[in-house]
C-alpha cells in the first residue's frame, strides 16, 4: 500500500475580472469563413465561439468591436485585407489559418504595433522572434516544459518524490 498525501487548500471564491487595457477593444478576425469542408467548418466553429465571448465582455460593460474578414486561399496575398485591417486601427488581430500567410501578418503585426493570436497553429517558429505574435495552441515541447517547471515549483521543497509507471515492453 503506498500513501501519498496530498496538501490541504483554502476553499476561496474567485472572481473573474477580466481587463483588455484598452478603452475600446478593436479584434479582426482573419479566417476563411467561407472555405468548403473542415477549413471552413473549424473557422466558423471558432468564430462563434468568438463572437459568444465578445458578447459576454459586452454584457460585462466592455467596449468591443468586431470586424470580420474572410482569408484568401492559401496561394493568394492578404495584402488588401491588412491595409483595411489598418485603416480599422484594430488591436488584436485572431489568424491566420493558412501557414502561408503567417509571414506576411507577422510583418505587418511587427510594423503596426498590432497583436496577432494565431489560433490553430502551434508550429510557428516567428513566436520567438516577434512579440506581438501569440499562439492560442502551444507545441508539445511547451507544454511538456510548463509541466516540468510546474512540478520543479511545486515539489522543490519536498525530499522525496516516487513515479510509478507501467511501460510497455
Amino acid at each position: 500500500m503506498l500513501c501519498i498525501p496530498y496538501p490541504h487548500r483554502e476553499k476561496t471564491t474567485v472572481t473573474p475580472v477580466v481587463s483588455t487595457g484598452y478603452e475600446e477593444l478593436r479584434v479582426a478576425v482573419l479566417l476563411p469563413l467561407t472555405a468548403n469542408g473542415l477549413v471552413g467548418d473549424r473557422s466558423l466553429d471558432f468564430y462563434r465561439g468568438f463572437l459568444m465571448a465578445a458578447d459576454l465582455l459586452k454584457r460585462e460593460g466592455k467596449k468591443i468591436t468586431v470586424y470580420a474578414y474572410d482569408e484568401p486561399a492559401a496561394n493568394a496575398s492578404p495584402a488588401t485585407i491588412l491595409q483595411e485591417i489598418r485603416k480599422n486601427s484594430i488591436q488584436l488581430v485572431i489568424g491566420p489559418l493558412y501557414l502561408e500567410h503567417i509571414e506576411a501578418v507577422a510583418d505587418f503585426a511587427k510594423q503596426n504595433k498590432v497583436k496577432v493570436l494565431i489560433p490553430f497553429s502551434s508550429k510557428t517558429p516567428l513566436v520567438n522572434s516577434n512579440e506581438q505574435l501569440f499562439l492560442l495552441n502551444a507545441s508539445e515541447t511547451k507544454k511538456h516544459e510548463f509541466a516540468a517547471n510546474l512540478f520543479l515549483n511545486y515539489f522543490k521543497k519536498k525530499t522525496k518524490v516516487v513515479f510509478v509507471g507501467n511501460e510497455a515492453a
